[in-house]
């Protein structure tokens, strides 16, 4: 994976421990009753920053495939469209499976069924099993949405959330492992 994207991954994570610390910091208060609308609002915030990293991410990293000089003008075009301010990449698990396989390479999606049939261990960090990421990913995108359509505020814990990037963060590093994969074809 592309060291700037390692930075934003990493910086995203700094972030969202911040944040935990300052709504630590405003649940410990005396007057947190008073706090509430402020905690609502960083735990809002946490919540679309964290889904902003993995769909840019994500993208990127597909991206990244397509734009090479040697792939074909379509190609090429697909990955402006792509990382376009107007696409938006949902990384719903069928709707991101459906994409990968319509839009990029039914290799890289049929290797991410084999990876999620047997369950494996993500390969960095050894701790995630592809269905805690994949329910990490639906957690997020879920909690993202229906902040962003204004069903709800975040209702969860500053520290569900993080647990849960932590699992979508091997999402990404397995992502990135397909798409670069020299024996699987875009």
């Amino acid at each position: 994976m592309q060291d700037d994207y390692v930075n934003k991954i990493n910086a995203t994570l700094k972030e969202l421990l911040r944040i935990r610390k300052k709504i630590n910091k405003f649940q410990s208060s005396p007057h947190s009753i008073n706090m509430l609308p402020d905690i609502n609002v960083y735990k809002n915030y946490a919540v679309i920053l964290a889904y902003g990293c993995i769909e840019n991410i994500s993208k990127n990293i597909i991206a990244d495939y397509y734009k090479i000089s040697t792939m074909p003008m379509r190609c090429q075009e697909f990955a402006a469209r792509l990382l376009g301010d107007k696409y938006s990449l949902s990384v719903d698990k069928e709707s991101f499976k459906n994409f990968l396989k319509k839009e990029c390479s039914s290799e890289w999606f049929e290797e991410m069924k084999r990876r999620e049939k047997a369950d494996l261990l993500d390969k960095r960090y050894k701790r995630c099993r592809y269905s805690k990421m994949w329910m990490a990913l639906n957690f997020i995108f879920q909690e993202r949405c229906n902040f962003a359509h204004g069903k709800s505020s975040y209702q969860g814990t500053i520290k569900e959330l993080i647990d849960n990037f932590y699992s979508a963060r091997s999402w990404l590093y397995e992502l990135d492992n397909i798409v670069s994969s020299s024996k699987l074809n875009g």
